[in-house]
This record gives structure tokens, sequence and C-alpha cells, in this order.
């Protein structure tokens, strides 16, 4: 049989150009001469090293003296380190309240030139359409993104969201280019109870090779049957112990920078092989982009915490690249890989100087030196915001029984980084047959407006928030993202959710009946295309008016990110109020907000 009909398509294209640059038929695009070369496969540091790159890849990592041809770049990195592009394993973009474009202009800068976006922000908000939009977004721009689709839309029964990805879904989407897996498995309720619809999700996953993501920092022996179910990583972990019976039952352990103080010691003075322990973000809003970086920053504080600057880079670089697959494609420096590089000075600051992503100068010195493409909002993701009717004053009120002066009322704490202390029985005053919040015990009222299907769905109920006056909505409420809207005063919080609703999504501060603070955050009422540095001022203005209004000091410097967090049900939490009510999420019982 004589064989014919070969197509010789973009990507074998390149690497034909790369064959013939290796050997010398052709030169290369760009040689970086003489830099140390940090080797992450083998943990050597290798000096006077060469990188050819060419049609965006590596062509050569060695002597390239015989690819520089009469117009190639030649850059002088003598005296400086060769370090892969920093891969992030596990990030919410949404988190950032920055577009992946603008997201990409602020962490380019900062050596990340791969991420691996957790969909299921989005994805409660579009569904599918989120994961296509993430998708066609990383075509425009020069720093990777991998997408893992929500296994939590939505995260629990007891809420509305915009859409629901169950195993057909998930079996669909693993199909296309840049899905590389099942994002973090958080309901722990259902996973250990044998749940059909979570389990089939993760068998979807496997069956197409994919990863499975996790979320938890489950103790022994509850750890192996969190394992048997499927689960291969997690990037919650806050014990050395802990840490250390993941990575010997196989989990690979993604460090967040409030795990590296447990755990740098031990993996330093532990002969562990540290192939399965790997670095990530997770959650970083644009104000600490700005202050504190990026994986960069997490990488530097590693090394101040002990551990060996190769071995850190290698966490947060070929390690995630290896877990998902992408190891032929990124993390490393070495030919065929995506020429994702970065000239830096010093190892132990992380002082980066020039950041390369597909063979292309994208920063210099900590600013970008490329201009990014982007294109307008798409349809899909705007005017998410869907009310039944503008919210009333009356729609915060909570009806006290008939000829009452007082009544008992449910309580609840926020516990996000505490303990689930489940609600307390509270007196609260009534007038006018209405139950009153108290100020003086710092109780205010917390509520629910869902938005995703004009449901009419608003649930309230009296939180320890410590709000004084006035009121803050927002659209970000992780993981169903309805409206929360906290406050003292209905009428602030009618207004409040008005705003937000006008803005298609974001935050508002209201005091008095006025607008005092505002973002607007336009795509999928979670981000917005606007730069850096306008974002991380509206981020300051709403804190600063949210502290005017006298939240709990529990609450701490940054309430308005803290309360975007207190609505989860995806935690192994007893109580929590979502658009349907006060829910006991163990027995699905809603429970009476007054009696």
């Amino acid at each position: 049989m004589v064989e014919t009909g070969y197509i010789l398509g973009p990507s074998q294209r390149a690497r034909q150009i790369l064959v013939d640059v290796a050997l010398g038929r052709a030169y290369a695009d760009l040689v970086i001469h003489g830099g140390t070369l940090v080797n992450v496969y083998t943990g050597e540091l290798i000096p006077d090293t060469d990188v050819a790159i060419a049609a965006g890849r590596f062509a050569v990592v060695g002597n390239a003296g015989r690819t520089v041809g009469p117009d190639t770049l030649v850059v002088d990195a003598a005296g400086q380190y060769l370090v892969p592009g920093l891969v992030d394993s596990h990030y919410h973009i949404e988190s950032s309240r920055l577009a992946p474009v603008r997201h990409a202009e602020a962490t380019l800068p900062h050596g990340v030139t791969t991420i691996v976006e957790d969909t299921h922000e989005i994805c409660n908000v579009l569904g599918a359409e989120g994961v296509r939009y993430f998708l066609e977004e990383a075509a425009l721009i020069p720093q990777h993104i991998y997408v893992t689709v929500s296994s939590a839309t939505p995260p629990s029964p007891f809420e509305t969201t915009g859409a629901s990805l169950g195993p057909a879904w998930i079996a669909e989407l693993m199909k296309l280019e840049g899905v590389v897996g099942l994002a973090e498995v958080m309901d722990m309720a259902r996973l250990f109870g044998n749940d059909l619809r979570l389990h089939s999700m993760v068998e979807a996953a496997r069956r197409a090779a994919k990863s499975v993501e996790g979320h938890g920092d489950v103790p022994l022996p509850e750890l192996d049957g969190w394992v048997a179910a499927g689960l291969e990583s997690t990037h919650v972990s806050f014990s050395a112990q802990g840490t250390l019976d993941k990575i010997r039952r196989g989990i690979f352990v993604q460090l967040r920078a409030s795990m590296l103080e447990q755990a740098a010691p031990m993996l330093k003075e532990m002969a562990v092989d540290q192939r399965l322990i790997g670095m990530c973000v997770d959650d970083r809003h644009a104000a600490d982009l700005e202050a504190q970086g990026h994986l960069d920053y997490d990488l530097r504080k590693g090394i101040e915490l002990g551990l060996d600057p190769v071995d850190a880079i290698r966490m947060a670089t070929i390690n995630n690249a290896t877990h998902f697959g992408l190891d032929s494609e990124i993390g490393g420096i070495a030919p065929g890989r995506y020429a994702d590089l970065l000239i830096v000075n010093d190892l132990r600051s992380f002082d980066i100087s020039d950041v390369y992503a597909s063979g292309k100068l994208v920063a210099k010195n900590g600013q970008m030196v490329l201009n990014l493409p982007r294109r307008p909002i798409p349809d899909y993701a705007r005017r998410t915001v869907r009310l039944r009717h503008p919210p009333r004053p009356a729609d915060f009120q909570i009806q006290a029984p008939e000829g009452r002066q007082e009544v008992s009322a449910y309580v609840l704490t926020p516990r996000y980084h505490g303990t689930d202390l489940g609600p307390v029985t509270e007196k609260l005053p009534v007038k006018d047959g209405l139950a009153q919040v108290d100020p003086s015990r710092g109780i205010c009222k917390f509520a629910i407006v869902e938005r995703h299907k004009a449901t009419g769905n608003i649930a309230v109920s009296f939180w320890r928030l410590g709000f004084q006056r006035g009121a803050i909505a927002a659209s970000i409420a992780h993981d169903h993202h309805n409206i929360w809207v906290a406050g003292a005063d209905d009428a602030d919080m009618a207004a409040a959710v008005s705003r937000v609703a006008e803005m298609e999504g974001g935050f508002a501060v209201v005091r008095g009946g006025r607008v005092v603070a505002e973002m607007a955050l336009p795509v999928a009422g979670l981000m917005a295309d606007r730069p850096l540095t306008e974002v991380v001022r509206e981020i300051r203005e709403v804190e600063r008016a949210t502290q005017e209004l006298g939240p709990a000091e529990k609450l701490g410097p940054d309430a308005s990110m803290y309360l975007t967090y207190v609505t989860l049900t995806c935690y192994p939490w007893s109580y929590n109020l979502t658009d349907q009510g006060l829910m006991d999420l163990r027995s699905g019982e809603r429970l009476p907000v007054v009696w």
C-alpha cells in the first residue's frame, strides 16, 4: 500500500524548523548566550550555557554558536541564571478581579508563564461557557492558560447557580484541547458518601486520562478513603506530618504561601523525594498581586524558609508541569519545549531581569514591554446579574411572631479561617413587628440575593459581622456567586444590591442612601477588563469605605475580601446561608431565622 495525503500543519512545520536549527541547517530567531542554566531535570547548575530559540520554542540548549545568523538576535546573559518560566498548578484568575489578558499583564512581569486555571468560579455563573471563555482568552496571549473543569457546579444541592455540570458535561469538556483535568473536588460529604453524581464526574476525568484535583487537609484514616476515591492532589495541607502522609500516598501537594512555613523545614531536613511537591497561589486579588507578586513571591518565601533555591524552582516549574502531563511542553528548558524562560540575576533573591514567553520578550525589570491583544467582553459573559425585581428595603426585613417584644434568633459567626461554631441563639429586640439588628453586640444582617435565574430568592439572617451602619454588597460569593449583602440598614442593603446589578456585578458600599465606593466587575460578575492600577485603586477604596461601616475586628483589614468566602458550602461546615435559606448542610433542613 502506498500512503498518501500527509498534511503538514503549523505544529509539524514548527517542529521541522526546530530540527533544522538544532542541526545547523537554519538560523535561530534568538540566542541567549552564556548564562548559568538551572536544569530542573537533573538539579544541576550548568555554567556558560547558550539557548537557541526558533518558532517560539527551544531548539538548542548548550553551545548554540552554529545557530547564529545575520538576523539572529543575541542576548548576553553572562553572570545571570536561565530559569524556566514559572508554572502555577492551581489558581483562580477570577479571584484577582482581573480579566485574563489584564491578569497576564500583571503576572508575566513576575515570571509566571503558565497558569492552570480552576474554573469552578466562572462555571457557577456561565456553566460550560466559562471553560470556553478561558480557552478563548488563552489563545490571545503568550501566557499559557490550561483549564481544569469545575467539579462543584453547583457546589451543593442547597443553592441556586447559573448552571449545572454533571458527568456528561465533564466527559465532553475533557475532550477540549487545553483542558487538563477535573477541578478541585471539595464536597467531602458526598465523596465519602459515595454520591453517584460526584463519583461519575471523577470517573469521566479518569477515563479521559486527565487529572482529578482535590481540596482538603484530610487526616488519617479518612485520607486513605480520599485517595482511594481517585483524587490526585491537594493545595490544602497545613502540617508537616500531613504533607508527608499525602506524598507517601502518591498525592501531589501544591504548597501555598501559608503552607510553606510548616512544610519547608520538613522538606529541608528529611531526605524525601520531592517530585510530588509543587507550588500554587490559589487566590490572590489585584492589590495583593501588586504588593506581593505572584508565584515568585511564594518561591522566594520558600527559599527564605530554607528550601534550596533549585529545589524551590523545580517545585514551581517542572513538578507542576509533570503532574498535569505537560512536561513535554512546559516546565523546563530543553529542545522542543515552549521557550518560556526567565533571566534571573540572583537565585536566592529570585531577582528577575527578563521574561520570555513562547520566545518573545514580554517583560523586563518588572515591567511589560509587549502590548497584549484584547477583545471586547463576549456577550455570553456579560449581563449575568438577573434579578426578578429591583430590591426593596422590605426584602431584607425579618418578621417577628405577632405580639412579641423580643425574639430568639439564630446568629452566625464567620468561620472561613476558624472553627465551625454553628449558629448561636441570641435575644433580639422587635420594633413594629420586625426583628431588629443590635449593633451594640455587633449583630447585623447578612443576605443572599439569587442573581443567575431571576428566581426572586432572597434569604436573610442575623450574623455577628460588627457593622454599625450602611451596607456592602458583592456578586463574588464563593462558590455560588449570587449576590451577598451585609449591613445594619435595610434601605442601604437594597441600594447596595441595586448598584451591583446596575454595574453587571461587582462591589458597592452604601452609607446613608449614597454609594460611597464601588468596583464594577462586568465579566461574569467576577472580573474587570481594566488595568491593574485602576482595579487596585478601586479595591482599596471599597475596603476603606467598608472599614468606615464598622466591621468586626475578626474580619481583619481586608473585610470585603474575607466576606466573599463566608458563603462557602463545600466545606465540612454544619450551617450556612444560601438563597434557599438558613441551611443545616448535613441534613438539608431549612432552619428558622427567628422563633
